[in-house]
């Protein structure tokens, strides 16, 4: 499957990817393409699912840092998008929950089920304010999903730590 590097978005017409699609949920539907994530993109091409092409072929590490050049978080969000893919998971945007990703748990679909978690990737380094939690854990509380914050160290391992908001009584 070829992608095409348009600008700042990454898509493809092949019939390979809305295969995919239908059965992994990568990517997303969009005028006739399949329009991906740049985690995503990265994902099948290190998976060898798809090369990167703007005039000719791109290597895996050239294309990263294309990609980083205009989502400078790749490197903290692709390794947790890979370890949650490796891990059977469908991993999804979460702009509109505030988060890097939703995830569903296995078995699930975004057809058949609400996604489980919120992910919040970071890096081990960053330092992250109680406030910022709290106000993570509002959001995810009145969505039904708990968070999942990735901690994503300088080996690039990631740990999980799942947060569910908890009223005392």
């Amino acid at each position: 499957m070829i992608l095409i590097h348009q600008g700042h978005m990454l898509t493809t017409t092949s019939p390979e990817a809305f295969t995919l699609q239908a059965k992994s949920w990568i990517g997303e539907k969009q005028n006739g393409k399949i329009v991906y994530m740049p985690v995503e993109a990265m994902f099948l091409i290190e998976t060898k699912k798809a090369v990167l092409v703007k005039t000719k072929e791109i290597p895996f590490e050239r294309a990263l840092q294309q990609i980083q050049r205009y989502d400078k978080n790749t490197s903290i969000t692709y390794p947790v998008y890979y370890d949650l893919k490796k891990k059977g998971h469908i991993v999804k945007a979460a702009l509109k929950f505030g988060g890097d990703f939703r995830v569903y748990q296995k078995g699930t679909t975004p057809e058949t089920a609400h996604a489980h978690w919120i992910v919040h990737a970071t890096a081990s380094t960053t330092k992250i304010e109680w406030g910022s939690i709290v106000a993570k854990l509002r959001v995810s509380h009145t969505t039904k999903k708990a968070i999942l914050l990735a901690i994503v160290d300088k080996d690039l391992s990631v740990s999980y730590y799942e947060m569910n908001w908890q009223k005392i009584v």
